[in-house]
């Protein structure tokens, strides 16, 4: 074989088998599908941005304060706290309110009704302030106008005078209340078939003849009121 013919078949020989890898075919690795990359986002990988929570913007409405029911007879709004008013004292106290005593006696005075008894008090206030209490009873129950003496003068050390031109029949008694040193009054008027009991104390130094006067004031009162 010519050098050249040689020299051809080696340069053919070393071709084949730099492609071949000495017989072997030349391959491409094909990727591993363990080892692939996955580009697309997923949802865990997906931050979601919080939304915030709305605010309350809702205003509160004041709660409306009670209004005070208005007073009857001029002075169911005058007890003090825990008791019942005057006018529920029944009877004559039913049209017997603190404003009207008060115009007698010519003083403020806070009208509450007698626990336990058909009757009401008014009472100025303060260790010398003057107080009434009104009694309402059948004559029956007073043991009529006699009777109603005996309890008067039982309370009022006096002699009772009676006083024409009020109800069917009426009296006042003034004097020391248990032994007290100021005078103190007493008294009763029949309307109908009922006896009104009135009982004045004060603590203020009125003279006798002015308390008489309002005790009569007082009867002349509770008379019309119950006629």
């Amino acid at each position: 074989m010519s050098p050249m013919r040689t020299i051809a078949v080696i340069a053919v020989a070393l071709a084949l088998g730099g492609t071949a890898g000495c017989g072997g075919s030349t391959r491409v690795p094909e990727p591993d599908a363990a080892t692939t990359l996955d580009t697309t986002p997923t949802a865990a990988a997906t931050t979601a941005t919080p939304t915030p929570a709305p605010t309350s913007t809702a205003t509160r409405t004041p709660k409306p304060r009670a209004t005070p029911k208005p007073s009857s007879g001029g002075g169911d709004g005058d007890a003090d706290e825990g008791s019942a008013p005057s006018t529920a004292g029944g009877g004559v106290c039913s049209h017997l309110g603190a404003e009207q005593v008060g115009a007698v006696l010519g003083v403020a005075v806070r009208g509450a009704a007698v626990p336990g008894e058909t009757g009401c008090t008014f009472e100025q206030g303060g260790k010398r302030g003057t107080s009434v209490t009104v009694l309402d009873k059948s004559t029956a129950q007073a043991g009529g106008m006699d009777g109603a003496r005996t309890e008067a003068t039982s309370a009022v050390e006096g002699e009772p005078q009676d006083v024409p031109g009020i109800g069917a029949a009426a009296f006042v008694v003034t004097g020391s209340m248990f032994g007290g040193p100021d005078v103190q009054g007493a008294g009763a008027v029949q309307v109908g078939t009922r006896i009104i009991s009135v009982y004045l104390e004060q603590h203020s130094g009125l003279a006798g003849t002015k308390v008489r006067t309002l005790e009569v004031e007082l009867l002349k009162l509770v008379a019309r009121s119950a006629a």
